[in-house]
């Protein structure tokens, strides 16, 4: 098997390093991979990460002829821009695979129509009627084309499958996100009285460090003893905001680091009591956060939504999905008060992780749904040549005639495994 994997194949994009994480063990199984790099120009001259694989430049135009001889092309699709801008024309030339990184896909549709291509007129066409509210028929429609113009759809949490499965003609699977221990380090936590908690990643309100420090100013230990973390990009008006909110709450400033290397951040992991892994909204599929934390072997906490639910009850401490405070103190209560049960825990977590979010899991389940993909494009195929003839008719949606021909065109074939 050929496979063209469309991917930012940069050194600042998660799913580059998932990509390729993925790809050596497809490699390592006996399957042929090139990588496609689809950033727009900018994003597409930032260096690309070490591989052996082949490596096409985004610079590339990647045209129907030239993707003719791959057996399939599998196209990521995340909620940046600047990153997945090219798989858009894949998608236009060719019938793709699309793995679903991002629930929310608004912010790429926007990037998009910012360029002049307007996506958010071609969503509005899906018939997305029976949704309540405005805010979600505009998630769920955009989120819905993209699964539209796929051959087979890949999500990386329960929590948007069933739209995915509504939209795309093809099948349909959930696979967790697969990533790679970059390098965590031994647990090390200070023996001492302080109680150290950490948030890391690209810092913003949606990892919710407000509802973390609020929760700490509840108790009049934790604003003694308590060292909270912020590791990651952060802008210079969110870090005057969160010193500011210390003082107003009474507890210590929040240390915090920026942008840090692999080393650095493992380093801080380590030396952490706990690790929150909060989200509000949760727009990603998977997180390739979580799966580094959960690498780190430290107690961690998560929202009961999405992808994060979808964790052992046993492994991870879970808090509502929202701002309520009560029962996130609840937790970090539970967990300083018997600390060695909760390194217990941990160390039980990063077990269990290293095999879930291995490679050669996620690959085991991939392989199954490319091969339904590349047997229902036919199908798909000439489902959609029909279509388009009918349009240029002026055929409705909910004329006989397209209930008829649906069921000729499945008589037509052998049935293919969830083909719609």
């Amino acid at each position: 098997m050929r496979l063209a994997w469309a991917t930012p194949f940069n050194i600042h994009s998660a799913i580059a390093i998932y990509s390729r994480e993925v790809c050596n063990e497809l490699v390592r199984q006996g399957v042929s991979v090139e990588i496609l790099r689809i950033e727009d120009a900018e994003s597409g001259a930032v260096e690309a990460l070490e591989s052996s694989l082949v490596v096409h430049s985004a610079s590339v135009l990647f045209t129907a002829e030239f993707l003719q001889d791959y057996d399939a092309i599998i196209v990521n699709i995340g909620d940046y821009t600047q990153f997945h801008l090219g798989a858009l024309r894949l998608m236009a030339v060719a019938p793709v695979v699309s793995v679903i990184h991002d629930s929310d896909l608004r912010n790429f549709v926007h990037g998009a129509v910012q360029r002049g291509l307007y996506l958010d007129d071609l969503a509005s066409c899906l018939p997305m009627k029976g949704r309540d509210g405005m805010e979600t028929d505009l998630r769920a429609s955009e989120l819905a084309l993209f699964a539209t113009l796929s051959c087979a759809c890949i999500a990386h949490g329960s929590h948007y499958v069933d739209l995915l499965q509504m939209a795309c003609p093809g099948p349909v699977a959930v696979l967790p996100l697969c990533y790679p221990d970059l390098g965590a380090t031994v647990p090390k936590p200070g023996k001492d009285s302080a109680f150290v908690i950490t948030t890391f990643g690209l810092i913003n309100s949606n990892k919710q460090p407000e509802r973390v420090m609020r929760a700490i100013a509840s108790s009049e230990g934790w604003k003694a003893n308590a060292i909270y973390r912020l590791v990651g990009p952060i802008e210079d008006v969110q870090r005057s905001y969160y010193e500011e909110l210390a003082k107003e709450l009474g507890i210590g400033t929040p240390q915090i680091y920026g942008r840090v290397n692999d080393e650095k951040l493992f380093e801080l992991l380590s030396t952490s009591n706990v690790v929150c892994c909060l989200r509000y909204p949760v727009s990603e599929g998977g997180s390739a956060s979580l799966i580094t934390a959960l690498f780190s072997a430290r107690p961690i906490i998560v929202p009961n939504f999405g992808s994060y639910a979808d964790l052992p009850d046993d492994l991870v401490w879970k808090v509502s999905y929202g701002e309520d405070l009560d029962d996130l103190a609840a937790v970090l209560s539970a967990i300083e008060s018997n600390r060695a049960a909760a390194e217990q825990r941990g160390h039980k977590m990063k077990t269990w992780a290293q095999t879930t979010y291995s490679a050669q899991t996620y690959v085991e389940k991939l392989l199954p749904l490319i091969g339904s993909a590349i047997k229902a494009t036919p199908r798909i195929e000439a489902g959609r040549t029909i279509g388009r003839s009918l349009t240029a008719l002026d055929v409705a949606p909910d004329d006989p005639v397209v209930e008829r021909l649906e069921t000729h065109i499945k008589n037509l074939f052998d049935q293919a495994e969830n083909f719609q």
